[in-house]
């Protein structure tokens, strides 16, 4: 779903990556299938005594042992490489303006790319609001309240 959303935005580089993470996990998963299956089969020779089948299942084993670290290995390395690659918020811009990859809607005036461009580099929105409340003193008041919201950060430190 990553790749076809980044994708769909014109981030190339971290649909082509997200693209080998999942190839490269369907590869894991039938390497632990075959390990699955190998340790299954040497179980039920172990069970049965026979040696020709313990021979044959301890020769698959390090194989697949090789296969499946290069495999983590390469998964782990993808999933560093998706985070530097992902689009920020200003190179989301870039792309969106005339001179970019994929042209928005507000590219073709001035004065809407610099509304674009300032929510961007200054994310911060603002909120008022009043609220009656109850002061023990003073009885009810109507308190005005300023919030002052950050895009980018979620909850209050």
């Amino acid at each position: 779903m990553d790749t076809f959303e980044a994708y769909r935005n014109g981030d190339f580089d971290t649909a082509g990556i997200s693209a080998g993470l999942s190839a490269a996990s369907g590869a894991n998963l039938a390497i632990y299938v075959q390990t699955f299956r190998a340790v299954r089969a040497a179980r039920a020779a172990v069970i049965l005594g026979d040696a020709a089948a313990i021979g044959r299942g301890v020769s698959q084993a390090p194989h697949l042992a090789f296969k499946a670290l290069g495999v983590t290995i390469l998964i782990v390395g993808g999933v560093f490489a998706r985070l530097y690659t992902q689009d920020t918020p200003l190179e989301k811009w870039v792309k969106g303006t005339k001179f970019g990859v994929a042209p928005a809607d507000w590219s073709n005036n001035y004065k809407s790319s610099m509304i674009e461009f300032y929510k961007v580099i200054f994310p911060i929105s603002f909120e008022a609001s009043r609220l009656n409340e109850l002061n023990p003193y003073k009885g009810m008041i109507e308190s005005t309240y300023l919030m002052l919201r950050h895009a980018r950060k979620k909850r209050v430190d």
